[in-house]
């Protein structure tokens, strides 16, 4: 499930980039409830980043603890080899947060880029 999560994740940075008219076309599912966390999300993402850092902040928090809830298995190879990886979570994290610092310093390129597909 946190994996599904950083998608998740993807989907809404992907629909705050999109401009709002066009937002309900940036992501997809075949669950309606889905579809509007997405769009939600997303469009909380687009406000957060547009009022600046407190807002922002606790919107990564509120995100932060929501993937603390999240379960994550071992990979097998990992198990096979007696490996320790690093963990599911701090893995998605991190993920999500240089998702998140690329974008934030590139954000207005890659809006352009976003409404030219």
């Amino acid at each position: 499930k946190g994996w599904i999560f950083l998608e998740r994740f993807a989907s809404m940075v992907k629909v705050a980039m999109t401009p709002p008219d066009q937002a309900a076309h940036a992501a997809y599912s075949n669950s309606e409830d889905l579809h509007k966390l997405l769009m939600t999300g997303g469009g909380d993402l687009r406000s957060a980043v547009a009022d600046g850092g407190d807002v922002l902040k606790r919107i990564l928090k509120k995100t932060s603890d929501e993937l603390s809830t999240k379960r994550f298995s071992t990979v097998s190879l990992d198990l096979q080899t007696g490996r320790r990886s690093v963990g599911g979570r701090e893995a998605v994290w991190n993920l999500m947060m240089d998702m998140l610092d690329s974008l934030l310093d590139q954000w207005d390129q890659e809006q352009r880029s976003q409404r030219q597909r």
